[in-house]
Order: C-alpha cells, then sequence, then structure tokens
C-alpha cells in the first residue's frame, strides 16, 4: 500500500532529522518521488537552529553537507545571513556562536529545610 509506504518513509525522515544524522536525511530525500513546494527550506532552517544550538565552530565540509544540496552562493548568502563566519586564522571552519555570551546565571532557592532532612541523615 502506497500510503503505509509514505508513512514509513515521513518516519524514516523524522529518526533522521532527530537524531542529527543530516546527510543520510538528504540522501533518502533524493530517493524520494514527492516534492513538497519549501520542505527543503523549512529542513535546512531546523538544521541551522540546530547547530546553532550545538556548535561554536563546525568544519565548512561538514557544514555543507549537513545542509544538503546547496550550491556555493546560497551556502554563503545562507552563512551571511545568519550571522555566521570564516574563521580567519582557518577558511575551513565557520563561526557559528560564542555561548559563552548566552549563559544566563539563576539563583537557586533551596525549599527543602534542615529539619526535614535530619530525619533521613539520622538513618545513614
Amino acid at each position: 500500500c502506497q500510503e503505509n509506504s509514505r508513512i514509513v518513509e515521513a518516519l524514516q525522515f523524522a529518526e533522521l532529522l532527530e537524531s542529527c544524522r543530516f546527510q543520510d536525511f538528504w540522501e533518502l530525500l533524493e530517493r524520494t518521488t514527492v516534492k513538497i513546494p519549501g520542505f527543503e527550506d523549512r529542513i535546512r532552517e531546523f538544521i541551522c537552529q540546530t547547530i546553532n544550538r550545538t556548535y561554536q565552530t563546525i568544519n565548512q565540509q561538514e557544514l555543507q553537507s549537513a545542509l544538503g544540496r546547496l550550491n556555493n552562493n546560497d551556502f554563503e548568502a545562507l552563512i551571511k545571513t545568519r550571522g555566521w563566519k570564516v574563521l580567519a586564522d582557518d577558511p575551513n571552519y565557520i563561526w557559528i556562536a560564542n555561548h559563552e555570551e548566552n549563559i544566563k546565571s539563576r539563583n537557586i532557592v533551596e525549599k527543602i529545610k534542615f529539619e526535614h532532612v535530619a530525619p533521613v541523615m539520622n538513618i545513614i
């Protein structure tokens, strides 16, 4: 049944994307006969968000592989749009983000009082 094969295919796509196997995703998509307008752009957006959260720098070839079939002009435009930069000291790497700038400190207030823990401490 063709409907079931489409469901299986969709589940395979989801699994590959959720496990960050982006190159495998693009290879599977290449073999798919159904084309959905805008689908690849939305997938690239998801991949870019994942890369933005995960990497501070990434190898340029690895990034190109993760983003699928992009020509050099589109790849460079995407890098510029996202605010990513080619590293000056190593053009094989792309600077994604300084995650240290995004760290937010919090004051943690303990809600357990010593009186509540003391009976357990006596047992130990």
